[in-house]
């Protein structure tokens, strides 16, 4: 229980006051965060998140930003910083979950696991993190990811992505996500996974039998972390 406290507070301290240029992080502290795997994912996501939206500026990369597994808003409120720190504040954020946590069983994970949260508690995270006008162009949907009514929800809101944040887990949900993003899938995007290191069985699996049967998509690492892979896609259609 004492761990977990700490780890609570390193979190917070991560959200509430680390300066979002990161000129405070010495070698010091960045040896002291690899060491510790949850703030090396901590702190590791969002170097490479940061790094992402410089390259998606700089390439001008068409296209929205979308986050698979909102849960409490904590990766959503630094994706709008992120974006509107680069200057790409016309794009939309949209986040999708049904806030009943995970839909099955499956290896270590347990059916309703991260359903502690809702609309209402992302909507407080966001307020508490973020001005009002970060705040603008982000846009919740309450829904499961093989809801058939969220194909044609998500065609009014976007026509294009440019970065797809998966936090699902689960490799069912994983294939759900791929369903509906193929037809956004042309040019270049990212894909970022935040839970990849869990368990083989479930993302990496998921991921690598995708691929695997989608010859027109081609990957390359660009950033990882223990947890996390940040790839580059490229799509030939």
């Amino acid at each position: 229980m004492i761990g977990l406290v700490i780890i609570v507070k390193e979190k917070n301290l991560i959200s509430d006051k680390f300066d979002i240029t990161f000129k405070d992080l010495t070698r010091e502290k960045y040896l002291y965060y690899v060491n510790n795997r949850e703030m090396e994912h901590q702190i590791g996501r969002l170097f490479n998140m940061n790094k992402i939206f410089e390259q998606i500026k700089k390439d001008n990369i068409p296209g929205d930003i979308i986050e698979f597994g909102v849960y409490q808003g904590f990766s959503l409120s630094w994706l709008a910083r992120f974006r509107d720190l680069h200057k790409l504040n016309n794009r939309k954020i949209i986040g999708i979950d049904s806030f009943e946590g995970l839909p099955i069983t499956s290896g270590p994970w347990v059916k309703h696991t991260f359903g502690d949260s809702t609309e209402v508690i992302v909507n407080k995270t966001l307020k508490q993190q973020l001005t009002n006008i970060q705040q603008r162009n982000i846009i919740i949907i309450k829904a499961w990811f093989d809801d058939l009514a969220l194909e044609k929800k998500l065609q009014t809101e976007t026509n294009s992505l440019a970065l797809i944040h998966i936090d699902c887990d689960l490799k069912v949900s994983l294939q759900s996500i791929f369903n509906l993003i193929e037809l956004y899938l042309k040019g270049i995007q990212f894909l970022l996974f935040d839970d990849w290191g869990i368990c083989d069985e479930e993302i990496p699996l998921g991921f690598n039998e995708w691929e695997s049967s989608h010859s027109f998509i081609k990957s390359e690492i660009i950033y990882k972390t223990f947890l996390t892979r940040y790839y580059k896609i490229y799509s030939y259609t």
